[in-house]
C-alpha cells in the first residue's frame, strides 16, 4: 500500500466522524463536502473525494487521479463507517471487499542465548 492510500484511508475514516459530528449538531449529515470543514476537500492526496446523499445517508467514493499512477485502489465508506476498496480502476461501492489496515510487522524478539553476557 502506498503513501497516497493510507492518507486516503485516513480522511476517509477522518470524514465518517466529521459526518457523525455534523449529524449531531444539524441532525442531517452534511450534503457537500465542504459542509464538514475545510480539512474536507474534494481533492486530495492524488485522489478525488465525492460525496453523495441516499436515503439512509451518505456515500464517500475516493477514486485515484490517475488510477495506477496516484493510487492502485479505489475506496468506499457510507454512514455504517466501514472502508471498501477495489483494486481496480471501477469504484468500490457496498459489495467491495472491507479494507483492514494491518500493523506493521513486529520484529522478533533476540533469544536469550542469543544476546552477549556483556549486555547483561
Amino acid at each position: 500500500m502506498n503513501a497516497n492510500e493510507i492518507a486516503v484511508v485516513r480522511e476517509l475514516q477522518a470524514m465518517n466522524t466529521m459526518q457523525i459530528q455534523y449529524k449531531s449538531q444539524f441532525h442531517r449529515y452534511a450534503t457537500t463536502l465542504g459542509e464538514l470543514g475545510p480539512l474536507a476537500s474534494g481533492d486530495k492526496d492524488g485522489y478525488v473525494f465525492i460525496l453523495t446523499l441516499t436515503p439512509s445517508g451518505y456515500t464517500i467514493h475516493a477514486n485515484p487521479k490517475v488510477f495506477g499512477i496516484s493510487g492502485h485502489r479505489t475506496f468506499y465508506t457510507d454512514q455504517d463507517g466501514l472502508i471498501r476498496q477495489n483494486r481496480s480502476a471501477e469504484p468500490a461501492n457496498a459489495s467491495s471487499p472491507e479494507f483492514k489496515l494491518r500493523p506493521p510487522e513486529a520484529k522478533p524478539l533476540a533469544r536469550r542465548d542469543q544476546v552477549s553476557r556483556h549486555n547483561c
